[in-house]
């Protein structure tokens, strides 16, 4: 029978957690859009760390760095 140590468990429940969509994510990334919106892009590099802090990815930010009409 194959255990798993106490290491093992917080390394996946770290991935689990990051996949997962934070609240504090996803506020950042609608901040991110408001701010390439408003064309306030002082604030953005600051704003995607913020979002990478809370598990985005580079597709997510991505995402909302293009404009929709």
């Amino acid at each position: 029978m194959l255990t798993k140590t106490k290491e093992q468990i917080m390394v996946e429940i770290n991935d689990i957690s990051k996949r997962m969509c934070h609240p504090l994510k996803t506020t950042a990334l609608k901040y991110l859009k408001e701010a390439i919106e408003e064309e306030r892009f002082e604030m953005c590099q600051q704003i995607i760390q913020v979002a990478k802090e809370f598990g985005a990815d580079r597709w997510e930010i991505k995402n909302s760095l293009i404009l929709r009409s």
